[in-house]
């Protein structure tokens, strides 16, 4: 006695369309993934400071005395706004390295005409300028009324851009500035750094 197996197959049509969509729900999902990622990477983001700077440097000749005034451009890129820190002590920052008195800082320095690569920390590099150690570029923000300075709560809301800048009187050489913005949050910041030379 033989056993009759009938093996029924899918029309051509039937096939096509369960193709079809069996690809459109695997895309479905593709698309959901990357948006969910999007989302969450979006949401992450909210609580980020993103602060960019632009410097320029402009020459100016005064009572025959050549001077230069660097302008400094914040822009806030980020989605929350950035207030500056408030100083308790001597320093708004301080540890090993570096002090930074002033929550929005400049300073310059000379750098040495055999100095091959340049290290910031590294005395035997550069020649200190006292007088511009630490420049404070709130002065002209600060509201009248406020006795300290750091009082002042200086703040840029996001997509907002502030300029700030300063006259300086400098010989001939060669120079690197720096620019610090110390905010609130403990991951808020940022250094700058715009090397320019004086013939």
């Amino acid at each position: 006695m033989r056993t009759l197996i009938c093996c029924h197959y899918l029309s051509p049509t039937i096939a096509t369309y369960l193709t079809a969509i069996g690809t459109l729900l695997t895309g479905f999902a593709t698309v959901s993934i990357v948006f969910w990622a999007m989302k969450k990477f979006r949401i992450n983001r909210k609580s980020e400071s993103v602060l960019n700077c632009k410097i320029t440097k402009k020459k100016f000749e005064i009572n025959n005395s050549k001077k230069i005034h660097l302008d400094i451009e914040f822009k806030n890129d980020g989605l929350v706004e950035i207030r500056t820190r408030k100083r308790v002590k001597e320093y708004v920052w301080e540890d090993k390295m570096e002090k930074v008195k002033y929550s929005i800082e400049l300073q310059i320095k000379k750098v040495l005409e055999n100095s091959l690569v340049f290290n910031w920390f590294d005395e035997k590099q550069y020649e200190p300028i006292k007088t511009m150690e630490h420049i404070n570029l709130l002065t002209d923000h600060i509201d009248e009324g406020f006795n300290n300075p750091d009082d002042n709560n200086f703040y840029i809301e996001p997509k907002e851009k502030s300029n700030f800048g300063c006259f300086v009187e400098l010989e001939k050489g060669i120079y690197e500035a720096k620019v610090i913005f110390i905010g609130e949050g403990i991951q808020d910041f940022w250094v700058y750094k715009y090397p320019f030379s004086l013939e």
